[in-house]
């Protein structure tokens, strides 16, 4: 019984410490003037993010708001009163974005521009600027 116990403490402890590693996302800037992403985590464990991508003839994408990380480690935005569904999530050597069924695309972009799914390298993280709260 004892052990029964242990072991369902220590395997409890080591899933928060997986589920923590994966959302664990680092604050900064990532891509170049005309597309980027800046992420920065929140006290409440909530990641703020700002997107925003130039696609032909200067038609733009641009989405920004409060993402709630899941157990899998995958951060989910959901546009109130819209379809938009956003994922963000850490991967080995890149944070991924994705549009999850061209929804946010069909409300935020210009049309020659998309979300889809884009990588951004963590480890190329410039500081934040005042686009993370924008006025748009």
């Amino acid at each position: 019984m004892r052990f029964s116990w242990f072991l369902a403490s220590v395997l409890t402890l080591a899933g928060d410490a997986v589920s923590q590693t994966l959302n664990a996302i680092p604050d900064g800037r990532r891509g170049s003037p005309g597309d980027f992403l800046e992420t920065q985590m929140q006290s409440d464990g909530k990641l703020l993010f700002t997107f925003w991508t130039t696609g032909g003839g200067g038609h733009v994408c641009r989405l920004h708001g409060l993402a709630v990380p899941t157990e899998s480690g995958v951060f989910v935005f959901r546009e109130a009163g819209s379809k938009c569904v956003f994922h963000l999530f850490a991967e080995s050597d890149a944070l991924r974005t994705e549009d999850v069924g061209e929804q946010c695309r069909e409300e935020n972009c210009g049309p020659r521009n998309v979300f889809g799914s884009m990588r951004w390298p963590l480890n190329q993280t410039l500081p934040l600027t005042d686009e993370i709260r924008p006025a748009w």
